[in-house]
């Protein structure tokens, strides 16, 4: 069975985003006024053609606060100060960037988020197009190099899209119609809901029921899905027992300030470290050079091996072991060689091979996968991502050498440390 008309027009402008590896917003707007003058709006963030992150002019806040809460508990926040220059254009994208940055949210809850995110956006796009009508899609271009900075796990669509579907279609099942998740709910008929429930039942519900929260909020709190919920209260909605409104969105939750924030509530990044002039020297050399060679592999002791290595063999080299920065710091260095784990949390050597791939200034460059793997079909994997090369763990002097002389040329390469013949491909 085809999906409905709606879905599918989703599903093509998802896959011409991914085809085209498009990095900038895509703004779907209503045509048809809902909430007095506010006319209905939702962003999708990509960068080279993934989306990073979702957002909308009616729910942002509260969206993000009911998904902070489910994937940080701990964080008992409600306003956070961080500074202006750091604002991307979602302030509260912003937010959950510098949580992970200061480690108050992890790789795996940040990535929960977006993905939460991005679910609940798509859903009500879904929803507003088979109860509202039509939309505008409007794409905004951005330049990739500052999206890249920011831009921490790019994720696939396709789980979050199947889910708002589903979602949508248990949804429409129901009979809810034009009832949105967003919406609250409140006890209109007290007397009659607490003849019918009793006296338990009733306390429970309308405490829960307070007009404060939406549909979302309560059914978290609930123990069940928003549908789950709308199923068992349906019939004293349409009884007039229970009303739905519209529910005005919560507070900001970021202030944005010129200096860094005070007090507990401050989550600015900590102020870059100030290099060593010798540092910096080093560090604008190595810019310059013809062979400079990066290491992504998150761990300390591998990076350790592959620094005393290549700087011996006369090459410079950087390392980078949070694998949701790679990108970033490729692009500011430029190398001319990649040794690439395979294994890392969050993001896999395979998934950064072919991230690595999309971009034209990457696309000639050599990429050697490091694992302590060795099988026949890491090798085919790592071959239709992008990959040039595969090497097996633990680092041996000899093998790298042998990579260097293989793709940068063994000019620099001290006589004492001449490589063996490199065995090649198995």
């Amino acid at each position: 069975m085809s999906p409905p008309p709606v879905l599918r027009e989703l599903q093509i402008q998802l896959s011409q985003i991914a085809e085209k590896k498009f990095t900038g917003k895509l703004l779907i707007e209503s045509k048809a006024l809902i909430t007095g003058s506010i006319t209905p709006q939702w962003s999708l963030y990509f960068c080279l053609g993934r989306v990073f992150w979702a957002s909308d002019n009616l729910n942002r806040n509260r969206r993000v606060l009911h998904h902070l809460a489910q994937s940080c508990p701990q964080l008992k926040q409600r306003k956070f100060a961080l500074r202006q220059g750091d604002n991307f254009d979602c302030v509260n994208y912003t937010l959950i960037f510098v949580l992970l940055q200061r480690k108050v949210l992890n790789k795996e809850s940040f990535a929960i988020v977006i993905e939460r995110v991005l679910q609940d956006i798509l859903f009500d796009v879904i929803h507003h197009q088979h109860t509202k009508g039509d939309v505008h899609w409007t794409y905004e271009p951005y330049d990739p190099l500052d999206i890249l900075k920011i831009a921490a796990t790019p994720i696939s669509s396709d789980l979050p899209l199947t889910n708002a579907a589903v979602e949508w279609a248990n949804w429409r099942k129901i009979g809810l119609g034009p009832i949105s998740p967003n919406h609250a709910l409140v006890v209109k008929e007290s007397s009659q809901l607490q003849a019918t429930l009793g006296e338990s039942t009733y306390q429970k519900l309308a405490i829960a029921l307070d007009g404060r929260s939406n549909i979302r909020g309560i059914a978290k709190r609930m123990g069940k899905s928003p549908g789950e919920l709308m199923q068992s209260l349906l019939p004293y909605i349409k009884r007039k027992l229970i009303g739905v409104r519209y529910l005005k969105d919560s507070a900001d939750l970021v202030i944005l300030s010129q200096g860094p924030g005070r007090g507990d509530r401050d989550v600015d990044r900590p102020p870059p470290i100030k290099e060593s002039p010798d540092k910096e020297r080093r560090r604008s050399k190595t810019v310059d050079s013809h062979g400079i060679v990066a290491c992504i592999d998150d761990s300390p002791q591998i990076c350790d091996t592959m620094t005393r290595i290549v700087q011996e063999a006369g090459y410079e080299i950087f390392c980078i072991q949070d694998s949701t920065r790679a990108l970033t710091q490729l692009l500011e260095r430029k190398p001319q060689l990649i040794f690439l784990d395979l294994i890392m949390p969050v993001a896999n050597g395979y998934e950064i091979c072919s991230q690595i791939r999309r971009i034209a200034t990457f696309r000639d460059i050599p990429i050697v996968i490091l694992t302590g793997s060795d099988g026949i079909i890491d090798r085919v994997r790592a071959k239709v991502v992008g990959a040039n090369d595969f090497l097996g763990k633990p680092v041996e002097q000899n093998k790298i050498n042998a990579v260097l002389e293989r793709y940068l040329g063994a000019k620099n390469v001290h006589p004492s440390l001449a490589p063996q013949p490199y065995p090649g491909n198995a």
